[in-house]
């Protein structure tokens, strides 16, 4: 394999013959130059693909007569390329169709090749929208995965290179109470005007990764004491009851959202932190 512009070059010769001998080499019709009975065949690669050469070898045994050797032989000629890639980021995530994309250059898709490495760790599917694309689905039964590109022309298959990702969980969504994303001092008018639970993916790679709530506790702590209103929630909306909380809710009162557990592509999972508000 070489890159377009460059050289490619081969020794030409009969492994049992003398160099002492003298030989006639030609190269698709034309003669080579040939030192100690090698032929030094060269040439500059002009377009890519797969090239053939062929031509004969004319030695000298040694009675005197002459006999002919026809050869072929093959070289692939390739587009000169960089591949860049930042090795932190070389991640893919449980529970996503991770886009990976694969080509080499100088052969179609349809004989490139693309395996797993460990095969266990996940699936590798082709994107029937896009040629050379595929989606990689892994699972946690490994830390890293290999994606390996070969190539399968006239029944002889080639490895062409290989890629490694680290294989990763979704970070933890943040939780929120409708608008307020964050936990500390509201204003009371600002909780009343909330009713649902929500677990947004701030910052993520990825687009349209959504988790739903399903289950939490709610809890209001008067600061003028009495009795907390805690209860249990279903779903991600808030019941009657702590809406009501929320209404008569005053300066210096906590409200606690805890235990939130939510659903997404990697399945259910609790959220570590709460969100904790103080009414003012």
């Amino acid at each position: 394999y070489i890159t377009l512009g460059s050289e490619y070059s081969a020794d030409i010769f009969v492994a049992a013959s003398s160099s002492k001998q003298e030989a006639t080499i030609t190269v698709n019709g034309a003669s080579v130059p040939v030192d100690g009975g090698v032929g030094k065949y060269k040439v500059i690669a002009t377009s890519e693909g797969e090239k053939e050469y062929s031509g004969v070898i004319t030695a000298r045994k040694p009675n005197g007569q002459s006999e002919s050797y026809p050869f072929k032989a093959t070289y692939t000629a390739l587009k000169p390329m960089a591949v860049i890639s930042a090795t932190k980021m070389n991640v893919v995530y449980i529970g996503l169709d991770n886009p990976i994309s694969v080509s080499v250059p100088g052969y179609s898709p349809k004989e490139v090749k693309v395996s797993l490495n460990p095969s266990s760790a996940g699936t590798l599917k082709p994107d029937p929208k896009q040629a050379g694309a595929y989606m990689l689905n892994v699972n946690r039964t490994a830390r890293e995965v290999a994606v390996t590109v070969s190539v399968d022309k006239n029944g002889k298959t080639t490895k062409m290179g290989e890629q490694k990702y680290r294989i990763r969980v979704i970070p933890d969504p943040t939780p929120a109470l409708g608008t307020i994303e964050n936990s500390g001092g509201v204003p009371a008018a600002q909780l009343r005007a909330q009713n649902v639970i929500r677990a947004p993916l701030k910052n993520f790679a990825f687009e349209g990764v959504n988790y739903i709530p399903y289950e939490f506790q709610f809890l209001l702590i008067p600061k003028k004491g009495g009795g907390a209103i805690f209860e249990n929630g279903r779903g991600q909306m808030l019941t009657p009851t702590m809406q009501s909380a929320l209404a008569r809710a005053q300066k210096g009162d906590k409200v606690i959202i805890t235990q939130i557990k939510v659903k997404g592509p990697d399945g259910a999972k609790q959220l570590p932190s709460p969100l904790v508000f103080d009414v003012n």
